[in-house]
Parts: structure tokens; C-alpha cells; sequence
């Protein structure tokens, strides 16, 4: 069993993430929604205001769960890459670990 993370940082892919995750056959995730730390920093903490002036606010998701073939992520990676979703573009890092289910 593999647990993933993906860490998007361009929620406007979140719907072609989605269709993806389900085109390779994993439909058990969890989707949160958060701002960046960055965000939190130069806007809510006046210790580092202003430190970080060109950040605008960023929303960000990460999705994970788990899934029984490693082989299903490799082929979500390419399926992402043939639609134009690239790591290069820094909007999604697609992570994963081999877990053993207790």
C-alpha cells in the first residue's frame, strides 16, 4: 500500500487533478484547502510584514490517501504531463511512501 501527497499550488488545475486521480482509478482522497505560509506570514503576522512584499495571497490544496498500486501515481504523473501540467511550472509535486495498514 503507498500513501500520496500532492501538494498543488495552482488550485485552478484542482478540477483536471481530479479527473485525472480518477482516470488512473483512485477515487479515495482527501482534498484540503489552505493558504501558503507565506500568505500567513506577510499578512497576518506583523513580525514579517512587508519582508515578503510581492506575495499575493495564495491558496493551495493538498491531496492524499492511499492506494494499493505505486503504478497508478507514475501513470497519474504522465497522464498530468500529457495535459500540459508540468512540476517545471511549480503547480503540483506529487510525493508518495510505502505504508503497511495496521
Amino acid at each position: 500500500m503507498y500513501f500520496y501527497i500532492i501538494q498543488l499550488y495552482d488550485i485552478s488545475y484542482k478540477q483536471d487533478i481530479i479527473l485525472a486521480l480518477t482516470t488512473v482509478g483512485i477515487i479515495n482522497s482527501t482534498i484540503v484547502l489552505g493558504e501558503s505560509l507565506d500568505t500567513i506570514l506577510n499578512n497576518e503576522i506583523p513580525l514579517f510584514k512587508n519582508i515578503f512584499k510581492s506575495i499575493k495571497k495564495r491558496i493551495s490544496a493538498i491531496i492524499f490517501g492511499t492506494t494499493e498500486s505505486k503504478e497508478k501515481l507514475y501513470a497519474l504523473k504522465i497522464l498530468l504531463e500529457e495535459a500540459g501540467i508540468k512540476n517545471t511550472d511549480n503547480i503540483i509535486s506529487i510525493t508518495f511512501m510505502e505504508v503497511n495498514k495496521v
